[in-house]
């Protein structure tokens, strides 16, 4: 594969839709840029989220692939737990 391609999570969701200019630089020469499932539930589940707040995510929805993740995808799953290891990312669950 070849190319720019993202995997945004909720905090550069939230960059994004609040108007920063790099990351939407980033974003906007990407040639893919996805979400997870995850994400889009956490988005949605923000105290206080604006009617303006749902007409931008939904914007970004409709430009960005939401990537579910099923418990058969042994590969995907290895790939969160090698970035998390790496980049020290935390997993947050309800």
């Amino acid at each position: 594969m070849s190319g720019k391609r993202y995997l945004l999570d909720t905090n550069a969701i939230i960059q994004l839709l609040s108007g920063n200019q790099a990351l939407l630089e980033i974003v906007n020469a990407a040639d893919y840029v996805a979400t997870s499932v995850i994400c889009e539930i956490e988005f949605l589940c923000f105290p206080n989220l604006s009617d303006m707040d749902r007409t931008l995510f939904d914007k970004f929805r409709a430009k960005t692939e939401i990537v579910d993740i099923s418990t058969n995808d042994g590969q995907l799953k290895n790939k969160v737990a090698e970035l998390r290891s790496v980049k020290r990312i935390k997993l947050q669950m309800p």
